[in-house]
């Protein structure tokens, strides 16, 4: 469901943090749910001023597209109901699919 994002966003992570970052990921804690957990707050400590950073977040003109769930940091508005809750199931699974992207990173091997 979010192939195309998490591609997106591993190019991302590619260009700023090189080809190895996927080796630097805890999976056994990570959670696409929580700012420390997540890929981004894993690898540089902070999701928010990193994406700010790297103009993910809030205005900037380094990247064309702004939000972060273009790159799979985040759940797109369609994930969500109508009071703004995530639907159910929806944190899990992107989860479960930056998990299987990362595996097959890895399984791959890292080229440098």
């Amino acid at each position: 469901m979010f192939e195309k994002e998490i591609e997106r966003g591993m190019e991302v992570l590619d260009s700023q943090l090189g080809p190895t970052w996927p080796l630097k990921i805890d999976a056994s804690c990570l959670e696409l749910m929580d700012p420390c957990q997540c890929v981004v707050g894993q690898l540089t400590g902070s999701f928010v001023l990193t994406l700010q950073r790297w103009g993910i977040w809030g205005n900037s003109d380094k990247l064309t597209d702004s939000r972060p769930s273009m790159y799979g940091f985040a759940l797109p508005d369609e994930c969500y109901d109508e009071s703004n809750s995530p639907k159910p199931g929806m944190w899990n699974l992107l989860t479960e699919e930056w998990l299987i992207a990362i595996k097959t990173r890895i399984d791959a091997g890292i080229k440098l």
